[in-house]
């Protein structure tokens, strides 16, 4: 749904200022979030580093 919302909205994202790599970062970006979440095969991390 986020993916077809942003196609819907590439107009107002290119008015805002933002180019076609931007564009095509925010696509794949968007299609790779919708595979997994379909094939089950995400998780949600939160790693905390340290200077020793």
């Amino acid at each position: 749904r986020w993916l077809a919302t942003f196609g819907r909205k590439r107009q107002r994202v290119r008015d805002l200022g933002f180019d076609d790599g931007f564009m095509r970062l925010w696509r794949f970006y968007l299609a790779s979030c919708s595979g997994a979440f379909r094939s089950g095969r995400t998780d949600v991390m939160q790693v905390e580093l340290r200077h020793a």
